[in-house]
Order: structure tokens, then C-alpha cells, then sequence
């Protein structure tokens, strides 16, 4: 987790992203629990966002409030609203991802519910022996290939998978999985998009009655932890292992926050 003064720049780009959000912020704070920066705009104010960035951003949210944050301004017309409440009711998903615009700036929100971002921060990795997999559901298809990465840097291509389901596409991918390149090879945790973003995330708001930053901590922790843990039977790699090389955009980020995930 990154604090929020981490994120003050002369980036102009930069700037007029917070500006935009700002907009948005003010249209749905009413209904959340937290709104939680991820991104190029949280890891790289300086050296990575540029004339043509978007925002990418996580909106945690008391599943009471779920009717009034999908009819709010912006992101009323992400979704039919009954389709994605019978998505989430009927568990066909566990969170929902929108895709809005505000005045030229592209914003892409995942909307999870406090139960599930819960889930998600405090899952023990420790002695996880098999991935996790969960689903979103938004408007449109995604079916590209990412890389994930290991604590020693090892790379593995994950694709997403996107089913329709009605109005839109339900879409699975990893919060994080396990590999062993031979059975008597020590298991190794390669990370998920939904959570690999939350280890470099800046918590910009967070309601009084919701504490954003307890569930934010406990997964740095447990990933930590986790990366320790391998070491501890990593053979000869010991000194190999870094918190650092989970990340593919490493060497665009800024060195201050380098800096502070250069933890092995």
C-alpha cells in the first residue's frame, strides 16, 4: 500500500487524472466504503503516465448501498442494472468491472463489495497449495493474455476467459495461482491481476465507518509472508527472492516506490 502524498506530482498528465477523479470521487463518496488508486497513477505518477493514461481504480462498497452506487452519474450507464444484480445475487460473479469516460479521461473501476475485498486481502497464502480463480462481470469481452510473475521473476502467461451472460460478459481470472515445474520442485506463488493491484494501491477516500487500510496491510503481509516462506525451501535462489519482481512494470515505476517494494 501506498500513501496518498505519494501520489503528489508536476506530472501535468498526471495532475489532470487526479482532477478527473476527483469529479468522479464526488458523484458516488455517499455510497462507499473506499476508493482505492491503482495503476500506472499509483506506481508511476512521474515516469509512467502520460498524455494518453487512464485511471484505474477499486471501489469497495457495502453491499446495501450496490443499487445507489450502480445509478450514480457515471456509472449508471456500465450496466443493466437488474442483469448485474441478478449476476451478483446468483453468485455467476464476484465483482463487477465498469468502464466509463469523463471529459476525454478513460476510467477503468473494479466495483467489489466489503465481503468479497475482504475475501480477497485476507486469504492465507501461506500454505496455499492451489490457486484461487474468481469472475467479474462488465459490458464487454476480454479475452487477452497477461503475464504473471513469481518472486524469483519467473514469467506465466495467463489468459482471461469471458463468457456472455446476458447484457454483458462474465470474465475469470486468477487472484493468484500456484505452480510447480516438477512435483518435487517447491510450489511457487505467481500473482492475479485483482490483487497484484491492491500490493501497489494508494487508498485516496475511505469512509468513517469502513477501515480501508486494515485489509490493504494483511495482504502485503500474507504475500510477504508467502515469498518467505518459499525462500525458506527455494534451495539455492534464496537470495533471489524479492517482492519486486512480482511486478512486470518494475522498471517503470518511480524509484520511490522502487524503493519501498524492494523487499526480499
Amino acid at each position: 500500500m501506498i500513501e496518498s502524498s505519494n501520489i503528489i506530482t508536476e506530472n501535468v498528465y498526471a495532475r489532470r487524472l487526479i482532477e478527473m477523479n476527483e469529479l468522479f470521487l464526488a458523484s458516488i463518496r455517499e455510497h462507499i466504503g473506499a476508493e482505492i488508486l491503482v495503476g500506472s497513477l499509483a506506481w508511476g505518477r512521474n515516469s509512467a503516465v502520460g498524455a494518453n493514461s487512464d485511471i484505474d481504480l477499486v471501489i469497495v462498497y457495502p453491499t446495501e448501498n450496490r443499487d445507489r452506487l450502480l445509478s450514480s452519474k457515471y456509472i449508471k450507464d456500465s450496466f443493466a442494472l437488474e442483469d448485474a444484480n441478478y449476476i451478483l445475487d446468483n453468485k455467476l460473479a464476484d465483482y463487477l468491472v465498469a468502464k466509463i469516460s469523463i471529459n476525454g479521461v478513460a476510467f477503468s473501476i473494479d466495483l467489489i463489495d466489503e465481503a468479497f475485498f475482504k475475501y480477497m486481502c485476507t486469504y492465507d497464502l501461506t500454505s496455499a497449495d492451489c490457486g484461487v480463480m474468481s469472475w467479474k462481470y462488465g459490458r464487454y469481452k476480454q479475452d487477452n493474455t497477461y503475464i504473471s510473475k513469481s518472486f524469483l521473476g519467473k514469467s506465466n502467461p495467463i489468459t482471461k476467459i469471458s463468457v456472455k451472460a446476458l447484457s454483458g460478459y462474465r470474465i475469470q481470472l486468477p487472484l493468484f495461482f500456484i505452480n510447480r515445474d516438477t512435483q518435487a520442485a517447491p510450489s511457487e506463488y505467481y500473482y492475479g491481476i485483482p490483487t497484484i493491484k491492491l500490493l501497489t494501491s494508494v487508498p485516496l477516500y475511505s469512509s468513517e465507518h469502513y477501515d480501508v487500510r486494515s485489509p490493504l496491510n494483511k495482504l502485503q503481509e500474507n504475500i510477504i509472508s508467502r515469498m518467505r516462506a518459499e525462500r525458506m525451501v527455494g534451495n539455492d535462489c534464496g537470495s533471489q527472492y524479492n517482492i519486486l519482481n512480482l511486478f512486470i512494470f518494475k522498471d517503470r515505476m518511480d524509484s520511490d516506490i522502487q524503493r519501498m517494494f524492494d523487499i526480499f
